[in-house]
């Protein structure tokens, strides 16, 4: 008997985008409005379906996925685990950690220490120069709120993890040129396309709601 699937979170965002533009197009028609605080002035419920709608969203869509805050830390860190899986760091973990399948090797044991050596040394390192005076990492008042630190840690843990994984790779006898690392940055593609429609779509269903007034209406139905 096969279970019953769920349908694909792919599916479910579409499904709430083509809500919206229902949505926005009735309450055009019923002349949907809430107050905007603090200025008070209304906003008033757009269709999305009518020309000027169409216009913003031909207009608009690309700039809205392109602008997207995590479609950069999303693609950075597909490569990250591409390379950790490909250079069999990932599996090497799983094993080490649950115990299951085959034991791992000495060689493996030993590639697998040395990529935790070397993610350790590289986690002590931004350590250290994030905390030295006047470090470059930080923000210009000396903290860490809105610092290169925060704003590039997805950057740095991909790095992290990119080093941890040749150095296994290496190490394990898996990698023998630089054409293997290319291969383990191109293994995700398939999980990169994945989240990058869970972004396009994402996008486009905030900036529907944004456009179409339909968030401020929801928001204000919301207990405070």
């Amino acid at each position: 008997m096969n279970r019953p699937r769920f349908p694909h979170v792919a599916t479910w965002l579409l499904c709430a985008i083509v809500v919206v533009v229902v949505l926005s197009w009735v309450g055009s028609i019923y002349g949907l409005s809430v107050a905007q605080s603090p200025t008070g002035q209304p906003v008033v419920v757009q269709s999305l379906l009518s020309a000027e709608g169409l216009r913003w969203w031909l207009r608009h869509a690309l700039d809205r996925f392109i602008g997207f805050p995590f479609l950069g830390p999303v693609v950075v860190l597909s490569f990250a685990v591409g390379q950790a899986r490909h250079s069999g760091l990932l599996d090497a973990c799983r094993r080490g950690i649950t115990g299951r399948d085959r034991a791992l090797s000495r060689k493996e044991r030993r590639a697998l220490m040395g990529a935790l050596m070397v993610g350790g040394v590289f986690v002590g390192i931004v350590v250290c120069i994030a905390f030295m005076p006047f470090s470059i990492l930080r923000s210009i008042s000396g903290t860490f709120h809105h610092s290169p630190l925060v704003q590039g840690l997805p950057l740095l843990v991909a790095l992290c993890l990119g080093l941890m994984a040749v150095v296994h790779g290496i190490a394990s006898g898996r990698y023998h040129s630089d054409h293997d690392i290319v291969c383990g940055l191109l293994e995700c593609q398939r999980w990169l396309a994945f989240m990058l429609l869970v972004v396009f779509l994402l996008s486009q269903l905030l900036a529907c709601l944004e456009f179409s007034g339909l968030g401020s209406w929801i928001g204000s139905l919301l207990p405070l």
